[in-house]
């Protein structure tokens, strides 16, 4: 799986997501204090993330409503704030 550097313009990429990647989720802070960027990646696949911890994928193109950040970024957050990738992240850090 090929990343894509921060602040890659994504916009061709994503054409035609509902919920489109946002470069500023990955100055967001975990639970734990640590930026996003730390864990989280953005591959070269459509409405796909990445989580460094678990090693998995996380679908955030067609996650419902908005808030003012975005649905898709309360999604990210709650699965890292999980409590097996909390644990995960202690154990890398």
């Amino acid at each position: 799986m090929k990343f894509l550097p921060p602040g890659y313009n994504t916009k061709e990429l994503e054409k035609g997501v509902k919920n489109k990647w946002r470069w500023e989720w990955l100055g967001e802070v975990d639970a734990s204090g640590e930026k996003w960027s730390k864990w989280l990646k953005k591959p070269d696949k459509v409405g796909i993330a990445f989580c460094e911890v678990c090693a998995k994928s996380i679908n955030y193109k067609s996650n419902g409503k908005k808030s003012n950040l975005g649905l898709t970024f309360i999604v990210l957050k709650r699965y890292f704030e999980c409590k097996e990738n909390r644990f995960k992240a202690i154990l890398i850090n």
